[in-house]
């Protein structure tokens, strides 16, 4: 939500619904296998000598013991690819999941949602790729908005937008972010600051998550047949 390449694809998904000049949404699909996401990024880790503090490690009552690492797996990465197609069609809680199907490592496949009436699909798995492989694609009648996401610490270095136009046009854009120089990461803690010394709410709420939280266990729940 913070990367200004994917605040643009926003912008244009909203325009473009608004107005209707690429015909009615139709589909959307967000494929994430992953890769390098460090980027041979040189950045000393900082420690200290001071002891880390016990921390509880909850998960759900219905998740069985041997499943707690596929799930937290998935969780940690498939949270946020969830999140941002909510984002992206402004869809809010609702949605639904109507199908789920990973291979038996708990990790890898499809689940099928419908995202205010729109059918969108998590692609999941991974690949021994040299950079991110993350592309969130949203289709229209005429036309589609592409974007593809960096790698997580490559800084200073935003989602890349493609705007398709179809029908009579057929033409290709790929619109610069603006700022244009930016890291996600510092966008967010930057509004992070900002929010709270102003005493505003926060773009991403803490409501707004728990909606991730039910998606991310009914997918769980349905993949080991608990619903």
């Amino acid at each position: 939500r913070y990367d200004a390449g994917n605040e643009l694809a926003r912008s244009y998904i909203d325009q473009f619904r608004q107005s209707g000049e690429l015909g009615a949404l139709t589909y959307v699909r967000n494929h994430g296998f992953g890769g390098d996401w460090v980027c041979n990024l040189d950045t000393p880790r900082v420690t200290t000598d001071e002891a880390q503090p016990s921390a509880p490690n909850p998960v759900p009552e219905w998740l069985p013991e041997n499943r707690v690492g596929s799930y937290l797996g998935y969780l940690q990465q498939y949270t946020h690819n969830i999140n941002l197609l909510r984002w992206l069609l402004d869809a809010g809680d609702d949605v639904k999941v109507k199908v789920v199907d990973l291979d038996d490592d708990g990790y890898s496949g499809i689940v099928i949602f419908e995202m205010a009436g729109i059918r969108a699909i998590l692609e999941s798995g991974s690949i021994s790729h040299y950079r991110w492989d993350e592309h969130t694609q949203i289709y229209f009648q005429h036309g589609w908005v592409h974007t593809w996401a960096p790698p997580l610490l490559l800084k200073n270095t935003p989602a890349e937008v493609e705007i398709y136009r179809a029908g009579d046009d057929q033409e290709v854009t790929q619109p610069i972010p603006k700022p244009s120089w930016t890291w996600a990461y510092h966008r967010e803690v930057e509004h992070f600051i900002q929010h709270i010394r102003m005493d505003e709410p926060f773009r991403s709420s803490g409501q707004d998550t728990l909606t991730d939280v039910r998606l991310y266990e009914e997918i769980y729940r349905q993949f080991l047949g608990l619903d």
